[in-house]
């Protein structure tokens, strides 16, 4: 544990909202449990928390760096104003360490902060969450097969991507800014956040910065099995065998497109359902596959993985999704296509894993499972999950890593 009382600030596009901004409250609340004095800060997103939180610029900088983004694709260029006032704020408090999230996301400018990040001692730590921060444009690049990140990005494909570009490529001159900024720091430690991270990093030019893989955690006694729920019979689908599927944002890459292919081939006694989608997709699915909103309610969720017979995640472009580990974490198998670090905590005895793109493989490993495999599997898959997956893992690998860097 720490030892002494130390000023730890994290920063990131979030906070208390998602997978990466629920992760920083989890290392907030770790660190203040243990006598330290933690911060967040982040961008307009977010939800209240108990933390000690400071939201860099305004929604009016924000909508001005998506503009930015737009128009001249120069994600991370924007929020000049607003990131100076925040860095004055951080140099004031002397942080002993700042830990970063993703930078990404409309809210801070990278070149200015990594000018203050050189001109200190500060210990950084930089978890690593996608590949954004080593390409020219990207976060994921793995569903189209393009390995340019390795020497220099050019001719982006994926301009129409997420941080979307509307009119200009600038992925070479994003790539070379980056390069000329992330470099150089004295004291930098990056943490993928999987295996297979770690191996893109490794190949592309933060190679040379120390590489601390750890994976995310999940609350374990949050997410467990729901034993005798009259949830599956007040939703009228007792009888029925479920495939669940989860997205905060469901695209083509996260396999909508495949899930519908898979419909026509669905049993009478057999549905999808899609968690996460627009009331516009709601409106086009064939009968056999249930929609639901995007949910912050955690309790709907656990109904949902727990009374589903698998768990489905046709993901062409991943890097550790936890939405495998809660689905495991119920006791539920996963089926997943063979993608980034969807593949990594997947074996014979907690589910499958297919060719990208092969739906019809999926469904059919979905159909010789039947609802026998999960009935033999899940207290196994459940003892597993408690043993691998429990955030506390994860948060006093942080401290230890912390301490590391402090000391």
């Amino acid at each position: 544990m720490t030892t002494s009382k130390k000023n730890i600030v994290q920063i990131n596009v979030e906070s208390n909202f998602g997978s990466t901004g629920k992760i920083c409250v989890n290392i907030s609340d770790y660190l203040e449990s243990h006598g330290n004095d933690p911060h967040i800060a982040h961008g307009p997103i977010h939800r209240d928390t108990n933390n000690s939180t400071y939201q860099i610029g305004t929604k009016l900088d924000y909508y001005l760096h998506i503009l930015n983004t737009r128009i001249f694709d120069k994600h991370g260029l924007g929020s000049k104003k607003a990131t100076k006032e925040f860095l004055k704020k951080l140099e004031n408090s002397k942080p002993d360490l700042i830990h970063l999230h993703n930078i990404h996301g409309y809210y801070i400018n990278y070149e200015l902060l990594f000018q203050f990040v050189k001109n200190t001692e500060i210990p950084v730590v930089w978890t690593l969450h996608d590949c954004w921060s080593f390409t020219g444009h990207c976060t994921h690049f793995e569903y189209i097969d393009c390995e340019k990140y390795k020497t220099a990005c050019t001719k982006c494909p994926l301009t129409y991507t997420y941080p979307k570009s509307w009119l200009v490529d600038r992925s070479i001159k994003n790539f070379i800014q980056k390069k000329e900024s992330f470099t150089g720091v004295k004291n930098l430690t990056l943490v993928p956040v999987s295996k297979w991270l770690a191996t893109k990093v490794e190949q592309s030019f933060l190679s040379p910065y120390p590489i601390h893989t750890i994976t995310n955690g999940i609350d374990i006694n949050t997410f467990k099995p729901i034993i005798d729920s009259n949830y599956k019979r007040e939703k009228g689908w007792e009888g029925l065998k479920i495939i669940l599927g989860v997205a905060s944002v469901w695209d083509k890459t996260k396999g909508w497109e495949d899930f519908i292919k898979i419909a026509p081939n669905l049993k009478d006694d057999e549905r999808i359902i899609l968690v996460g989608l627009s009331k516009q997709q709601i409106e086009t699915l064939p009968k056999n596959i249930i929609g639901i909103v995007r949910t912050d309610s955690k309790e709907e969720l656990i109904e949902l993985y727990s009374l589903a017979d698998v768990f489905m995640n046709l993901t062409y472009a991943d890097t550790y999704p936890t939405t495998n580990l809660e689905a495991l974490s119920c006791g539920t198998p996963v089926i997943t296509y063979k993608t980034g670090g969807s593949v990594e905590e997947i074996t014979d005895y907690n589910g499958a894993i297919v060719e990208q793109g092969n739906y019809l493989d999926a469904y059919n490993t979905f159909d010789n499972m039947g609802n026998i495999f999960k009935k033999t599997h899940s207290q196994t898959i459940r003892n597993n999950a408690i043993k691998k997956f429990d955030k506390n893992f994860q948060l006093k690998k942080y401290d230890e890593l912390y301490q590391s860097l402090l000391n």
